[in-house]
């Protein structure tokens, strides 16, 4: 099974620096990362509810192997599609495919399965890893934490 930081968190949420690039780069020396990229006239940015950190294409490309994007609007996911990373766009829709990696972003843990990249994005949603069907992979703010369980 695949671990996937949450925005570049391994064992906490730390709002101040997720999503930040020296933060992503230090949970890439042992995890993927999952990633919020949008873009915004012609330049991409890091952040979750917001643009807060400016990246070049390039800087994405560097990390592509380990980079899950989750794009958060129509113009990233399309400025992004031509090329080698992983990317995937939903609002509220409970399952996604990621493309470049034929996987599924799952948010419903009832349907997940070996195709299946879950969040579980709480300490206490690490414990449903002993009752799930075997997945690709898990995305987490405590990834650190899942092979203590």
């Amino acid at each position: 099974m695949k671990l996937i930081s949450h925005r570049g968190n391994t064992c906490k949420i730390d709002p101040k620096l997720e999503n930040t690039p020296d933060y992503i780069d230090q949970a890439l020396i042992n995890y993927d990362v999952e990633i919020d990229v949008r873009l915004i006239n012609g330049s991409l940015f890091l952040g979750h509810d917001v643009a807060q950190y400016k990246v070049e294409k390039s800087w994405l490309l560097d990390r592509a192997e380990n980079l899950w994007i989750h794009c958060k609007d129509y113009q990233s996911l399309s400025f992004l599609t031509n090329t080698p990373l992983k990317t995937f766009y939903h609002s509220s829709e409970i399952c996604t495919a990621i493309r470049n990696e034929k996987k599924i972003w799952c948010h419903d843990l009832n349907i997940c399965d070996n195709n299946s990249v879950i969040p579980l994005l709480s300490k206490d949603d690490l414990l449903l890893l002993k009752h799930l069907p075997k997945v690709h992979a898990v995305c987490s703010d405590f990834v650190s934490l899942i092979n203590e369980n």
